[in-house]
């Protein structure tokens, strides 16, 4: 699907990553879960995130994001709400709350008007 302001692709079915990734932005208006096998090295966007394995970068999710016991993240985070199994790794800024997506939304309204 495309966006209808800046004709940029959208994925919005949910994801399961179980290999080695590397991009700019990986992203969903779904879902998306790294698995113990998954390698992310991106900035990842989702709904509602679940790291299980390994992801460098910037997580951000417009509800939540879970750590796993086996997730190692190396990045700043921002969501809704954060939690953290005991024995995740992470490493970076993190930002959780209202004021954190407010944050995200005003961000994407500033691009959209190409300020």
């Amino acid at each position: 699907m495309n966006c209808r302001h800046c004709n940029t692709r959208v994925v919005t079915e949910p994801l399961d990553v179980a290999e080695y990734v590397a991009v700019r932005v990986f992203a969903t208006a779904n879902r998306m879960r790294i698995t113990k096998k998954g390698k992310v090295f991106a900035a990842v966007r989702a709904d509602e995130l679940t790291i299980e394995g390994f992801l460098h970068g910037q997580a951000t999710a417009l509800s939540a994001v879970r750590l796993s016991k086996t997730a190692h993240v190396t990045g700043s985070v921002r969501a809704m709400t954060l939690a953290v199994e005991p024995g995740a790794t992470l490493f970076g800024e993190v930002r959780v709350g209202p004021e954190a997506m407010a944050e995200i939304f005003d961000e994407a309204r500033a691009s959209e008007s190409g300020a």
